[in-house]
This record gives C-alpha cells, sequence and structure tokens, in this order.
C-alpha cells in the first residue's frame, strides 16, 4: 500500500498534470486516474482531502476541485531560474547545430517549451525570450510568404553557446511606472497592475503576496491576510484583489504610495527579497506570470468604473464552475463568423469562459501571441470543422494554419487527451477536419434544427459532467452470496 505522503502527491500531481492555475482544476470523477486500491482512496477521501482543504491548498464545490492561490504558490515553490530556462532554449539551438545568423521555427521552440517547463516555468520563459531579444542573443523573426515565424540565432547567442567562459547577461531595469505619470494618480496604479495584477501578467503576484507588500507600508492593516478578508467578508466587502488593493491604494499618502511602487518593483526587477514573510510562501523571485504587458491610458474615471465593472464580473465568474474554451474556426464567410460568434455567446452564457478572436483582438494587439497563450490556457478546444479550416490546416495557412500547428503537436505529444473537441459545420468529416482529429468523437451541428440538443451535450462534455454516468458499483448480489 502507498504511503499517505505518496497519496497525497498523487492527488497534488493532478493540478500539475492538467497545467492548473489558480481557480482551475478537475472533477471529482477524475479521481479514477490516481489508479489507486479501495484502501488508498479510503485513506485520499477521508485524510488526505480535508487536510488539504483545511490547510487552503484547494477549494471544493460542484463536485469540481478548484486549486487555490495558496495551493498554486505551493505547487511551483522550486522553479527554474531565468538562466535555466534561458539554457533549455540555446540547448534546443544546438540540437540543431545553428550557426550564427541561422534560424529554427519558433513552433518546435514553444512545444520544447511547454513540454519541458511547468505553467509557472512556462509564463516565465517569454519574459526570458524578451530579454534574450532586448540583449540581442536571438531575434524572433516574423512570418512571411517566404518563411514561417521563426527564432534566428545571433552573434552574441551563438558566441554564448559555444564558448564555455561566456556569461549570460539577463540584467534589465524595468520601470512600472512610465516617466511623467503622477505616482499618487490612477494611471500610475493601472500601469503598476498590468506588470503584477492579471494572471497572465509579467510578475504576477497572488493576493497573500500583494498583501504583504501593502502591509510594509500600511502597519494599520490586519497582521495576516486571512484575517483581513475574514474582516471584509464580514463587512460585505468585496474580496477580489484589484478592488480591495485600489481602495487601500487610494488611503495611502503620497510617501507611504511611492514606497508602495519601490517594493513592488524591486520584485518585478528580481532584487534583494521584499519582505521576510513572502519568503515563507515561496521562493518569491520564482511567482512570475507571463510575458507581455500593454499600458492603459486609462482616465481617473475609466479605472475606477473598470475596477468596478471589470472585477465585479470576474467575481461573478469565481462563484462559478469557470472552464473555459479556445474556438479554432476559419473566416469561411461573414454567416459563418457570425455562426461561430453566436456559438460562443450561448458558452458564455452558460458559465463557459471563451477565448475568441471576435471577442480579444482588436487593432494593434498581437494575433501569435493571443493563440499561443490561450491555446495553452483553455480548459477545452473546440475545432469548427468545415472543407475550408481543413484546406488552411493542411497548408499551414493563416491564423488557421498556426493553431493547427500548435493543435498537432499537442496531440501528438499526448495521443490521450480529451482537450480537442471537434466541431462539424460543414461535412463530412473526413473533407472537414485535418486526420489527426477525424478519429475523435465530436459534436455533429450541420443540422441547425438540432443544434439545441448538440449543444446542451457538448456543454455537459466541457463541464465533465456526461448525462449519462457509470453507477457505483454495488454489493455482491445476495443469490450468489447464498451459493457461497
Amino acid at each position: 500500500m502507498k504511503t499517505k505522503k505518496q497519496i497525497r502527491n498523487l492527488f497534488l500531481e493532478r493540478f500539475e498534470i492538467l497545467k492548473c492555475r489558480p481557480n482551475q482544476g478537475f472533477m471529482f470523477n477524475q479521481l479514477y486516474a490516481l489508479s489507486l486500491t479501495r484502501d488508498e482512496y479510503k485513506v485520499l477521501i477521508e485524510q488526505i482531502l480535508p487536510e488539504l482543504e483545511d490547510d487552503g491548498i484547494y477549494t471544493f464545490n460542484n463536485a469540481f476541485f478548484r486549486l487555490t492561490e495558496k495551493g498554486y504558490d505551493n505547487l511551483y515553490i522550486n522553479m527554474k531560474t531565468e538562466y535555466d530556462i534561458a539554457n533549455i532554449i540555446f540547448d534546443k539551438c544546438r540540437e540543431f547545430s545553428l550557426k550564427s545568423n541561422q534560424v529554427v521555427k519558433w513552433n518546435i521552440i514553444t512545444e520544447h517549451l511547454r513540454k519541458n517547463l511547468n505553467p509557472k516555468e512556462l509564463n516565465l520563459a517569454w519574459l526570458v525570450i524578451d530579454k534574450l531579444c532586448q540583449k540581442e542573443y536571438i531575434k524572433l523573426e516574423p512570418e512571411s510568404e517566404s518563411m514561417p515565424h521563426c527564432l534566428r540565432l545571433l552573434e552574441l547567442g551563438y558566441d554564448y553557446m559555444y564558448d564555455e567562459n561566456a556569461i549570460l547577461d539577463l540584467s534589465t531595469r524595468i520601470q512600472i511606472i512610465p516617466d511623467g505619470i503622477e505616482i499618487a494618480s490612477n494611471e500610475a496604479f493601472n500601469a503598476m497592475w498590468e506588470w503584477i495584477g492579471e494572471q497572465n501578467a509579467p510578475k504576477y503576484l497572488t493576493g497573500s503576496m500583494l498583501y504583504n507588500i501593502i502591509l510594509k507600508v500600511n502597519k494599520a492593516l490586519p497582521p495576516t491576510y486571512d484575517l483581513f478578508l475574514n474582516k471584509r467578508r464580514k463587512n460585505n466587502e468585496s474580496t477580489t484583489r484589484k478592488e480591495w488593493l485600489y481602495e487601500i491604494f487610494k488611503s495611502l499618502s503620497q510617501e507611504q504610495k511611492s514606497s508602495f511602487f519601490n517594493y513592488v518593483e524591486s520584485f518585478v526587477n528580481q532584487t534583494a527579497p521584499i519582505i521576510g514573510t513572502l519568503e515563507a510562501i515561496g521562493n518569491w523571485q520564482n511567482n512570475t506570470d507571463v510575458l507581455q504587458f500593454t499600458h492603459v491610458n486609462d482616465t481617473n474615471s475609466a479605472l475606477s468604473q473598470s475596477v468596478a465593472a471589470v472585477d465585479k464580473k470576474a467575481e461573478q465568474q469565481e462563484a462559478k464552475m469557470h472552464l473555459s474554451v479556445f474556438i479554432s474556426y476559419s473566416w469561411d464567410s461573414e454567416s459563418h463568423k457570425q455562426w461561430v460568434l453566436n456559438l460562443a455567446d450561448r458558452l458564455c452564457a452558460a458559465g463557459i469562459y471563451v477565448y475568441l478572436d471576435q471577442y480579444d483582438l482588436r487593432m494593434g494587439k498581437d494575433m501569435t501571441r493571443f493563440m499561443e497563450n490561450t491555446l495553452n490556457k483553455a480548459d477545452r478546444i473546440l475545432v469548427i470543422g468545415t472543407p475550408k479550416y481543413k484546406e488552411r490546416a493542411m497548408e499551414r495557412k493563416k491564423g488557421v494554419g498556426f493553431e493547427y500547428s500548435i493543435i498537432s503537436a499537442d496531440l501528438m505529444n499526448n495521443l490521450d487527451t480529451d482537450r480537442f473537441i471537434p466541431i462539424l459545420r460543414v461535412g463530412p468529416n473526413e473533407d472537414a477536419f485535418p486526420p489527426l482529429l477525424q478519429s475523435r468523437i465530436g459534436a455533429f451541428m450541420d443540422n441547425d434544427d438540432n443544434f439545441d440538443k448538440v449543444f446542451e451535450e457538448l456543454v455537459h462534455e466541457i463541464y465533465n459532467m456526461p448525462k449519462v454516468q457509470r453507477p457505483p458499483l454495488g454489493a455482491m448480489p445476495d443469490f450468489l452470496q447464498k451459493n457461497n
């Protein structure tokens, strides 16, 4: 029989395998994947799960294990450094024997990183790549008619790869508040939030870490994050990170705001540790999240409205089983785009977060980065099959071609995955999907008369709550026991 520690680790590994972020997780019926004996399952359910829930590692509701911020921090304490990640990239370049000014396909690099890094490390990797570009070790070449999206090895990178005495320089000084912005303004707060606030921010900070920083400059606050949250709940106040942090920020003096930004900036630049209590949570330098940021030039009134509106929506979503899907499709026609949009609207109404270009891509946005990030973050990928989709996927044309490059690599690396759901819109099946998707069970939405019925089945599948479920096994029948 496995030890209690081994059983505990197997359970926690499910969050790692599924690359869960805070507020993501898996259904109770997925515990079967742990392959435990009856007695081991009993230990898990009666002893280990209650202990982990009491420790705040996960929450459990609607038959769903949801990873908390504390659980996320604890799960990925031992992380690779920026230098480790940079060397993983250079190792892949060595594998292809790249010389100065030669290139390797970008999707080969990204798939190599996805295979070798956990979610936090993967998000840190985008920042590492940005630094390598700034320091001119590498250059990212955009896709063109003659060449796919590539990573080009520059002379400095070549020298580092093959010179044992070369030292890798990733030092950059990041200024989180742009010059000319008043330190006490809403615009300064918003610029800082772009770096540390959103879950895919370059240097994401969990609620407990944010509180430890703000506590350093405002000693009048409750001494612990738990006490602070309990007090707000008792007063029926929001516990959303951006909302409570914004309220405290507005109450600080000019000097306190300046001190707060200094602490945050030292974290972003990975200088000396900020506060002793941060280290108790884990290696504070490693609590990072995704690459790119965009400064938002909100007016004061717009920021206060966004704090109330955007985070209110996020808070409502957190109260639900917040699963997400990415929709991969081709722009066959305006009517087809509208049909996809209608499907996305219906999924949103069913409590499912949808990553869709029509929602998320605006002028100035990086389409490639959007596809890479959201394909990685989404719980399930819905592939809308049409002959045009198959053509563009197989010939690697336009956005569909890039998306399918990622999808096909994922399918080849993990043939048992069920993340990808084919949805037939215009058939037959073999004309609508690339070969890797043709054998997978999907949804038939080629007949609008049956849309509601099929849509309901799709939502059941996304929530991992099939209409027909295997009943629990009963005891041996009495008539068999009597015969014995």
